[in-house]
């Protein structure tokens, strides 16, 4: 028979199962407003190597190329990050275990892509702490902001769920796994480009055509990488692409190249 109470939303008092008022100010500071803010003030400053490149082929701090469009990595990040905010939304307000459910995955998403976020930043804390004199060196500290209140919201939630229902197969531990189809979604076509485009940094011109067919749809979200790869293949390896990118863009490659910043 089932337990209506589970179904039935009730106040943060009288219900151990949903946070308190303060718990979701917490949450919606530091794990949505917090990472926006971060996200934000990064668009012009390019820091993330996560979102931009590495710091090795010189992507990060780098000026944007006029008119560029979102690149598969970009679109990847921004996608994992709104699905993080989703789960930080939907654990605010799990009043049910059918809405505890959905945020659990989303919340996952979240801690992992905190994760890697805080693990890429180790590096830059030290220049984070210099730039906190001007405070802008604080959103250097976001990712382990958003990775304590993330992984709060889920063990709360899933400490929730435990409350609420007597299955917790089906309403904790399946939805916690169903993380992984939205984290693989994003890191095996990301992945793919950077194979291809490696491979077609190393081979010749055929290699070029063949990371074309490789790449297939993906073509127009790697358009910022074949562009920064162009600088770094020989002449007759940029012959190909310069005519393979015209067929598949209708432009000079040379027309499209990043202006040196004067």
């Amino acid at each position: 028979m089932t337990d209506l109470a589970t179904e039935t939303p009730t106040s943060p008092s009288d219900d151990p199962a949903l946070p308190s008022v303060r718990r979701q100010a917490l949450w919606i500071a530091g794990g949505v407003i917090a990472p926006i803010v971060a996200f934000v003030v990064d668009a012009s400053l390019r820091v993330d190597p996560v979102l931009w490149g590495g710091f090795e082929d010189g992507r990060a701090f780098a000026p944007a190329r006029s008119g560029a469009a979102l690149t598969l990595r970009q679109v990847c990040i921004y996608g994992l990050l709104g699905l993080s905010f989703m789960g930080v939304v939907l654990a605010s307000v799990s009043s049910s275990r059918r809405t505890a459910a959905a945020a659990l995955p989303l919340l996952v998403v979240g801690v992992v892509f905190a994760t890697v976020h805080a693990v890429v930043f180790l590096p830059l804390i030290p220049l984070s702490v210099i730039a906190s004199v001007f405070l802008i060196g604080l959103l250097g500290f976001t990712p382990y902001i958003a990775l304590a209140v993330w992984f709060d919201a889920l063990v709360f939630t899933a400490r929730g769920q435990l409350i609420r229902t007597r299955q917790p197969l089906r309403w904790v531990v399946l939805p916690i796994l169903a993380a992984a189809l939205p984290i693989t979604a994003a890191v095996v076509p990301l992945d793919h480009a950077m194979r291809t485009t490696a491979a077609m940094r190393r081979g010749g011109p055929g290699e070029i055509s063949r990371g074309f067919r490789r790449l297939g749809p993906l073509v127009p979200l790697v358009r910022e990488d074949l562009l920064a790869l162009y600088g770094e293949i020989d002449g007759e390896s940029q012959v190909r692409m310069r005519n393979l990118y015209l067929e598949r863009f209708g432009a000079d490659i040379h027309d499209d190249l990043p202006r040196p910043v004067r």
